[in-house]
C-alpha cells in the first residue's frame, strides 16, 4: 500500500469511500446479470419469452438513436426561449404527452376493483364515511391504511366511484414525471432528463397499473419528492459541492443557471431534517420502504463524507484541463462532462472537517429520530381509526416469504392458515396473530430443504425476472402475447441501460448520487429475500432506475455520434 495513503488519513478515508461506491455498483451489475442468466438460460422458452428478448434487443439498439433524435429536435428550439419551448427544457411538452398516454389508457381499460385492490377500495370507502371503521383484516396489515386514507379524501369529494382511483393514479404519475425530470436534471443534465421522462411516459407496466386501486403510484411519487428535497437540502445546508461530480465555479452551477451557494445555520438544518423525517414517515405508512430509503441515505452520507474529506484535503478535481486565469463563460460552464484533472489545493484545517462531520451527523440523527417518532404517530392514528390495536410486526409476510414451494410468493395454503388462526383465537389482537405467525416462521426456516443460496436466487428471479404482471393484473384481454412481451422487453432494456448508466456515472465521478439509487434497489431486493415477494414489488425500484437508464442511453448515443463523426472525417 502507498505510504502516502497510510500517512494521510484523508487519503485512506477517501479510498474507503471510493471502494464502497465501486462495490455497490458491481453488486448491482452482478445481481441483474444473475437474473438475466436464470431467466434466459435456465427456463423454457415460450412465445412471450422469445418476443420479450427480441423486443428488448430492438429497444436496446434503437434507444440511443431515438434519444439523439429527441434531443436534436428540441436543441435548436431551446435557444429561442418561448412559452411553448422554454429555454430550460421541454418539460411542458413532456407533461402533456404523459397526460395523454396515461389518461387515454385508464379511460379505455377500466377495471373493477378485486382481490387486494378491492380491499384498498373498501377501506377507503369506509374511511370516507366513518372515523372508526372496525376492519380486522386491515388491522393485520396496517400499511393498507396509508394509501386508503389518502384515497378516502378523494372519495369524500367525488364519491367512491370506480373511475376515481385511476384518475388519482394518473395525477400521481404526472407528479412522479415532474419529480423524476427534476431529479435526473439535477444529476445528469437536461438531455438525460428528457430521456428519463420519455422512459417513464412509455413504461408499459406503470401505465397499466394505473387502472388499479393500489399504493405503488403514491409512495413512488413520495420517494421521488423526498429524494429531490433530500439532495437539494443537503447540498444547500452543508456545502457538499461535489455531490454531482462537477464543482460549481464562479457561483454558477453545472447547468449554467445562477445559483449562489448558501450554507444555512443549525436551526435551518434542524427544521429541514424534521420535514424530511416526517415525509419519510408518511412513505413508511403507505408502504414499509421508508426504512430501506433511510438506510440507503445513511450509507450514502458516509460515502459522501469520506469523499468530501478526501477532496478537501488536497485531492480536488476541477472540470477543466488547466486552471484558467479568467472567468469562465456561460457556454463553458454549461458543459456537462468536462475532462477532469487533479489539481492540488491547500489543506483544509482538521477542525473544519470535523465540524462538517458533526453537522452531517446532527442532520442524520435528527432525520432518523423524527422518522421513528412519526412511526409512533402513525400507529396511534391507525389504532384510533380501526378501533383496535393494529399489528406492529410482519410475521405473516416473513412466513410467506420463507415458503420454498411458492418461492416466497403469496399462496392459498399460507393464507388459509392465517385465517384459521384468527378463527380459532377470536380474543387475540392483530399483533398476537402476527407473533404466532412469527413463531411458525422460525419453524419453517429450520425445516427448509433447499440451500439458502438457491432459495434466494429463486426469489430474486421472481422479483426481477418479469414486468408483465401489470398486464395480467389489469385484466387486459387483447394482445395476449404482444403486451406482456412489450412490458418485459421494455423492462429488460431499462435494466441494461441502468447498468451502463451506473458504471458510466462511476467513471465520470457522479457516483456519489447514483450510488444512492443503487443502494435503494439493492436494499429493496435484499428485504424481499426475507418477506413475501411479488413482481409488482419492484415498482418503486424500477422507477428509480430510470435516471440511470437515461444516463446509459445518453452515453451510448454520445459514443455512436462520435463514431459516425470520426468516420465522416
Amino acid at each position: 500500500m502507498n505510504k502516502n495513503i497510510l500517512n494521510n488519513p484523508a487519503g485512506w478515508i477517501g479510498s474507503i469511500g471510493s471502494l464502497l461506491s465501486q462495490m455497490i455498483v458491481w453488486i448491482y451489475v452482478m445481481m441483474f446479470l444473475v437474473v438475466f442468466y436464470k431467466h434466459f438460460v435456465t427456463i423454457d422458452v415460450d412465445a412471450i419469452l422469445y418476443w420479450s428478448f427480441l423486443i428488448a434487443v430492438i429497444l436496446v439498439v434503437t434507444g440511443p438513436i431515438g434519444a439523439v433524435f429527441w434531443t436534436k429536435l428540441f436543441e435548436a428550439r431551446r435557444r429561442r426561449s418561448t412559452f411553448i419551448f422554454p429555454a430550460n427544457g421541454s418539460l411542458i411538452w413532456l407533461m402533456l404527452l404523459g397526460l395523454l398516454v396515461k389518461l387515454s389508457w385508464v379511460l379505455t381499460h377500466p377495471v373493477a376493483p378485486y382481490a387486494d385492490y378491492l380491499t384498498f377500495h373498501r377501506t377507503a370507502e369506509m374511511l370516507s364515511r366513518d372515523w372508526v371503521i372496525h376492519f380486522p383484516y386491515v388491522a393485520l396489515f396496517p400499511h393498507i391504511m396509508g394509501y386508503a386514507s389518502f384515497l378516502s379524501l378523494f372519495y369524500v369529494l367525488f364519491g367512491a366511484e370506480q373511475w376515481v382511483a385511476p384518475l388519482v393514479n394518473v395525477m400521481l404519475s404526472l407528479i412522479s414525471l415532474y419529480a423524476l425530470y427534476t431529479l435526473t436534471h439535477r444529476l445528469f443534465g437536461t438531455k438525460s432528463a428528457d430521456v428519463a421522462a420519455l422512459l417513464w411516459i412509455f413504461l408499459p407496466s406503470e401505465t397499466m397499473y394505473n387502472t388499479l386501486v393500489l399504493s405503488e403510484p403514491l409512495y413512488t411519487a413520495l420517494i421521488f419528492i423526498w429524494l429531490n428535497l433530500f439532495l437539494y437540502g443537503f447540498e444547500r445546508l452543508y456545502g457538499m459541492k461535489h455531490l454531482y461530480g462537477i464543482e460549481r465555479l464562479n457561483g454558477t452551477d453545472r447547468s449554467g443557471a445562477r445559483h449562489m451557494h448558501r450554507v444555512l445555520g443549525r436551526g435551518s438544518s434542524l427544521l429541514y431534517a424534521i420535514w424530511l423525517g416526517l415525509l419519510l414517515g408518511v412513505i413508511q405508512a403507505v408502504r414499509p420502504v421508508g426504512t430501506i430509503l433511510l438506510l440507503s441515505a445513511m450509507i450514502w452520507l458516509v460515502i459522501v463524507w469520506a469523499r468530501h474529506v478526501y477532496m478537501l484535503r488536497g485531492h480536488q478535481r476541477h472540470p477543466m484541463k488547466e486552471l484558467p486565469m479568467r472567468k469562465l463563460s456561460m457556454k463553458e460552464l454549461s458543459m456537462k462532462e468536462l475532462p477532469m484533472k487533479e489539481l492540488p489545493m491547500k489543506d483544509v484545517p482538521v477542525n473544519k472537517l470535523s465540524r462538517k462531520g458533526r453537522e452531517a451527523l446532527f442532520f442524520a440523527v435528527t432525520l432518523t429520530v423524527v422518522f421513528f417518532l412519526s412511526g409512533k404517530l402513525v400507529h396511534v392514528y391507525n389504532d384510533a381509526r380501526l378501533g383496535e390495536m393494529s399489528a406492529r410486526s410482519v410475521g405473516y409476510s416473513l412466513y410467506v416469504g420463507m415458503n420454498e414451494k411458492s418461492m416466497g410468493k403469496w399462496n392459498r395454503a399460507d393464507s388459509d392458515l392465517l385465517f384459521e388462526i384468527v378463527k380459532q383465537h377470536p380474543e387475540w389482537s392483530a399483533e398476537d396473530v402476527q407473533q404466532e405467525m412469527m413463531q411458525k416462521t422460525w419453524v419453517r426456516m429450520q425445516q427448509r430443504e433447499t440451500s439458502w443460496l438457491q432459495f434466494f436466487l429463486n426469489k430474486l428471479h421472481v422479483l426481477w425476472g418479469s414486468d408483465a404482471m401489470g398486464y395480467y393484473y389489469s385484466k387486459v384481454k387483447e394482445h395476449v402475447i404482444l403486451y406482456p412481451a412489450l412490458s418485459n422487453g421494455y423492462f429488460y432494456m431499462v435494466i441494461v441501460y441502468s447498468m451502463i448508466g451506473l458504471v458510466a456515472a462511476l467513471r465520470l465521478d457522479h457516483a456519489q448520487v447514483a450510488v444512492l439509487i443503487a443502494l435503494y434497489v439493492l436494499g429493496l431486493s435484499a428485504a424481499h429475500m426475507l418477506v413475501e415477494v411479488a413482481v409488482r414489488y419492484h415498482y418503486s425500484a424500477l422507477a428509480l432506475m430510470i435516471p440511470l437508464a437515461a444516463k446509459g442511453i445518453g452515453e451510448t448515443g454520445k459514443r455512436l455520434l462520435s463514431v459516425f463523426a470520426s468516420k465522416e472525417r
